[in-house]
């Protein structure tokens, strides 16, 4: 006999189960650029990450995104959270594939890493998880403008060319105000 905690548990292990690997669907490539074994792709007609490299190393082929030099070391600001993702997206490199029927809507996103810190202009760092596929670190910066969200990029000739951008407005909005509230929150719990 199941009782009523056994039932939750069990509806809850499963529900988390397909959630992971059922009901969010992945990132899909939409369009791919290729100059120099350097790609610009873009995942659902909404996120643009460019500065993408394929190499191989023990036999596997990986993507390689760009990373930004600090403190005399690179650091990641993108990673591939899921392994059936990774393969598709080398897949896609490779062969030149991309898919058109993918709308920006398909896009959901969570925070999953968040730290409040006073340097410079920086206020927080975060960490944004686009279809439980791709995380891409940001941060919530403030200056005479107010607040706002740096996402990846790298100076280029003394300016900043973005590493990533989210190209669809309605998408930006939600990602950029869910951050915002994260911060103001957090903020007025520590005030």
């Amino acid at each position: 006999m199941i009782y009523k905690s056994q039932r939750f548990m069990l509806a809850l292990f499963f529900l988390l189960c397909f959630a992971q690997y059922g009901f969010c669907q992945s990132l899909r490539v939409t369009g791919i650029s290729k100059d120099n074994n350097i790609f610009d792709i873009t995942f659902n007609n909404a996120l643009l990450v460019r500065g993408a490299r394929l190499f191989t190393m023990h036999g596997q082929t990986n993507v390689l995104f760009h990373e930004r030099q600090d403190l005399a070391r690179n650091r990641r600001q993108f990673f591939i959270t899921n392994r059936n993702f990774r393969n598709y997206l080398v897949s896609a490199l490779e062969n030149d594939t991309t898919e058109a029927e993918v709308s920006a809507e398909s896009v959901s996103f969570r925070i999953i890493k968040f730290n409040r810190v006073n340097f410079q202009h920086t206020r927080a760092l975060a960490s944004v998880v686009f279809n439980n596929s791709l995380e891409v670190e940001c941060r919530v910066m403030e200056s005479s403008r107010g607040l706002w969200i740096s996402w990846p990029a790298s100076p280029q000739d003394g300016t900043w060319e973005r590493s990533f951008a989210i190209t669809d407005e309605n998408l930006r909005a939600k990602v950029e105000a869910a951050l915002l509230i994260k911060y103001k929150n957090e903020r007025n719990i520590l005030n």
